[in-house]
This record gives structure tokens, C-alpha cells and sequence, in this order.
């Protein structure tokens, strides 16, 4: 019997057209939803990265008023050197309930998903099951994520609100990290049943690629730095890993994708800048898919990360892993087993010493890829994702559907 495709109704603040916006999480989760599970509707970019004219459709539109109101009171607060994102406020976090309730009158959906949707959510009236995945929880993300930092009281109060709505509304919370459901559980008190934490669908990267790990050339140690914020991923600290390993006698390069080098970097020819790359267009997702399989680690000295989709791309080419034990990223990196976690207090020295005594045994090195990829099939793979998923849909159903 074939499985249920689902009629599902997609909320996310940026719509699912954009890769760039969010790290493309609903731009590939919809579509991995698309592929394997139901037909997607979404609901459209509800809020845009970037408001420019097109947005405001017309001067006395309630939009554009709604808009300029609190776009003034963010500059405000950022007068004050506050923080203050203007759709963070009641007034917002209705109007845009409104507008999802309207596009549900348009069909007739078994299920709705909100993707980091918790301002979309919170004040949203429906019958339909609602699913609310996230990264983290607002409270998490305080004082933590630099977009969560110095916020303004008001701004403060009106996330916890919206968070804790959006958690009570929810049939089921799927937090992509142990992190971020305990923080569910601890700060907002919700029931643990009411919780199911499934591993992610890994966006770009092909299942038909070869069942073993790829063939790495030894004459130079390779790492791979994937990230589009150079200071909050710990660009200046896997420099000076590399430099350090060069001095240890270990030839070594570092390979920069997704931002641009800062200045003071560009003379040293062992770095080179990738740029950042289209992972939606065949030629784009081809060189991040060759730069990971003829990498020799993946290093992101990151100093905050709610997840780090980016981890399970390493894993699925058999590339050993460092990072930082932060965040949601113990949920993909097994310290010893996969890579290290290092803490956030540690430097380009430790992170050198723990590549260059790898890189020197050989047999050790083919450990932790052949576990890396491994973890990959076990945890990550789209079979995986697919029964996880359709458990979580039953399980919003479970309670809306008629008793036998």
C-alpha cells in the first residue's frame, strides 16, 4: 500500500522561494516535504529579509502603516543601542495570522507546518493539527545569538510570548536539537510527550553518491571552512589553526566557502577564497559536493550555532569534523568518534594539535571517516528522514482523527 501524501500547508517568515534566507532551511525543507511526504503549499514570504517598495503595496495600505510604525520604534531602541526587530510586536504577529488564515480558506489541508514560525503562529486560529519545528527556543537564543543579543525589554517580553503561544498551539514540537528541546521543556514547560526531535533532512547533498568514502590526497592537509559570518563562525581561529599546522611541520591550506576573506588575510597564498556558492544550480552544488570530498577536515571554530546543517554535509563525504561544543552541534559531531568538540575557550593551537595527530596516523584518520560517513547512512539519509517524518504527521493526526 502506498504511503499518505499528505495536503500540508507551509508557514515560514521568509517563504520558501529564498535559499539565502535562514540558511535555506525552508527553502530545501519544503521541498523535501514536496518530494517524500505531501503536496506543499506555502503560505509565501510572510515578512521579507529586505522590505523594500515592492513590499508595501500602497501608501494607505495597512501593511505599509503597520510596517512604519514599528520600524520606527526599532530605530528608536536603536538610538537607545537596543535591539528592537520590528515584526517582533503584537500588532505584527496578528495581522500576519490574518493573512494565514485567509490562504487557508483557499484549500483544504490535513496538517500545518511552521518552520522558525513562532511570531506567524502565536496568535493563528485554526482547527488543523499544527506542527512547529525549530532550531532553538527564543529563551535559548538570548543573550547567546548575536541577532538575541542586547535586545530591548519590549522586544524580550514580546519573543517569550510569542514562543511560549506558538509552543501551547502546537500538536507537536519538533526541535532539531537536544539543546532546543530542552529548553522547551525547562523554559517553557512543555509536556516531553508533546515533543519529537528527529534528525534533518540533509538539503543538497545526493543519496547516489558512492557507498564509499572518496579517495583523499596526503601531500597536504586540507580544511574546510563553510560559513557566510566569518567572526561568529570563528574565521580568525581556523586561520591560525592552519598557520600552526604549517609551523608543526604538517603542510597545510585553508579552503574559504560562503564569505569573503577579511583583508588582513588575503596576501597568504595557503588560503583561498571559494566564494559563495549556489547550492540550488547543478554547477554550484557540483563544487560544494568536490570541495567536501577533497577536503581533509571540516573546521568551524564557531562561537554560536543553533544547529549547523553544514555538519551533516561533512559527514556524508566521510570528512572528520572539528567544532564547537555549543549549541545543537553535539547532536550531529561525536566528540572522538566523528570529529572533537572543542570548548568555546579554545584556540588555533588545540585545534592544530588535534588535526596534526590525526593527520600523522593514518589508520586513525581512516577511522573517523569511515565512522563519519557511517553516521551519516545510520542517522541522516533521506529513509531515515521520511519514516521519522510521517511519524511525526501521525502523531499530530493521532488525536483529530475518529475513535474506531
Amino acid at each position: 500500500m502506498p504511503d499518505r501524501r499528505y495536503k500540508i500547508i507551509f508557514v515560514s517568515p521568509h517563504g520558501t522561494d529564498d535559499p539565502k534566507a535562514a540558511s535555506g532551511t525552508a527553502y530545501f525543507f519544503s521541498r523535501a516535504l514536496n518530494n517524500y511526504i505531501g503536496d506543499v503549499q506555502s503560505c509565501g514570504a510572510l515578512r521579507s529579509r529586505y522590505m523594500d517598495t515592492k513590499d508595501l503595496r500602497g501608501l494607505f495600505s495597512p501593511w505599509t502603516w503597520l510596517y512604519l510604525f514599528n520600524k520606527a520604534e526599532e530605530i528608536f531602541w536603536r538610538v537607545l543601542g537596543r535591539k528592537h526587530p520590528w515584526y517582533q510586536t503584537p500588532s505584527v504577529a496578528k495581522y500576519l495570522a490574518k493573512k494565514i488564515e485567509k490562504k487557508l480558506e483557499t484549500g483544504d489541508f490535513d496538517l500545518l507546518i511552521a518552520d522558525k514560525a513562532s511570531v506567524e503562529i502565536a496568535f493563528l486560529k485554526t482547527d488543523l493539527p499544527i506542527v512547529y519545528f525549530s532550531d532553538a527556543t527564543f529563551h535559548a537564543m538570548l543573550d547567546y545569538y548575536p541577532s538575541h543579543i542586547n535586545l530591548s525589554p519590549r522586544s524580550c517580553r514580546f519573543g517569550e510570548m510569542f514562543e511560549a503561544k506558538a509552543l501551547q498551539r502546537a500538536d507537536v514540537f519538533v526541535p532539531r536539537s537536544r539543546w532546543a528541546a530542552e529548553s522547551a521543556v525547562r523554559d517553557y514547560g512543555v509536556a516531553p510527550e508533546k515533543i519529537r526531535r528527529i534528525n534533518f533532512h540533509v538539503r543538497y547533498l545526493e543519496e547516489a553518491q558512492s557507498e564509499v568514502v572518496p579517495e583523499r590526497t596526503l601531500d597536504v592537509c586540507k580544511l574546510l571552512f563553510v560559513g557566510v559570518d566569518w567572526e561568529r563562525k570563528g574565521g580568525d581561529i581556523a586561520v591560525e589553526a592552519m598557520k600552526l599546522l604549517n609551523q608543526m611541520g604538517v603542510p597545510s591550506r585553508l579552503l574559504v566557502c560562503g564569505c569573503p576573506v577579511p583583508e588582513e588575510y588575503r596576501a597568504d597564498s595557503r588560503i583561498e577564497e571559494i566564494g559563495f556558492l549556489d547550492k540550488t544550480s547543478p554547477q554550484g552544488k557540483k563544487r560544494y559536493q568536490e570541495l567536501f570530498d577533497s577536503s581533509s577536515f571540516f573546521i568551524l571554530p564557531t562561537r554560536a550555532e543553533c544547529l549547523g546543517l553544514v555538519f551533516a554535509d561533512a559527514l556524508a563525504s566521510g570528512l572528520p569534523v572539528l567544532a564547537t561544543d555549543t549549541g545543537g552541534i553535539p547532536d550531529v559531531v561525536e566528540d572522538g568518534e566523528t570529529g572533537f568538540l572543542l570548548p568555546l575557550s579554545a584556540e588555533g593551537r588545540e585545534y592544530a594539535e588535534k588535526i596534526k595527530n590525526v593527520w600523522l596516523n593514518r589508520a586513525l584518520y581512516k577511522k573517523f571517516e569511515n565512522k563519519s560517513r557511517e553516521r551519516f547512512k545510520e542517522r541522516f539519509s533521506t529513509e531515515i528522514w521520511k519514516r521519522e517524518m510521517n511519524a511525526v504527521i501521525e502523531q499530530a493526526l493521532k488525536p483529530r482523527m475518529p475513535a474506531r
